[in-house]
């Protein structure tokens, strides 16, 4: 896919988007200040140096991936949990008869 604004852009697979937009959340998570929205930090640092960091710098940006992924490993969903206890309730009192938990629902 080719950004219309910058033809230097050129991502050809969905896994390597992926992969930049955790880079780059990674990124952002270690260098932005407490509270910083993303497009101050964008114009504090410069676009450059994050494209050269996530984009670029391919070791760089599976390194930034693996963190996130070490990050992610340990974090509990608290709204998981809650989620899953109510779908329960719903399916287990009748109340769902029918109906196809979200989960189980085809996307398209």
């Amino acid at each position: 896919m080719r950004s219309k604004d910058r033809e230097d852009v050129l991502v050809k697979y969905v896994q390597e988007v992926m992969e930049i937009t955790a880079a780059f959340l990674q990124r952002y998570r270690e260098d932005a200040r407490y509270s910083e929205r993303t497009f101050k930090w964008i114009k504090r640092v410069g676009f450059d140096g994050i494209k050269k960091a996530v984009v670029d710098d391919i070791d760089n940006r599976k390194r930034l991936c693996a963190r996130l992924e070490a990050a992610l490993s340990v974090t509990k969903d608290p709204w998981k949990e809650r989620i899953n206890v109510l779908a329960e309730k719903i399916c287990c009192s009748g109340q769902g008869a029918g109906v196809t938990p979200p989960s189980a629902q085809p996307l398209l």
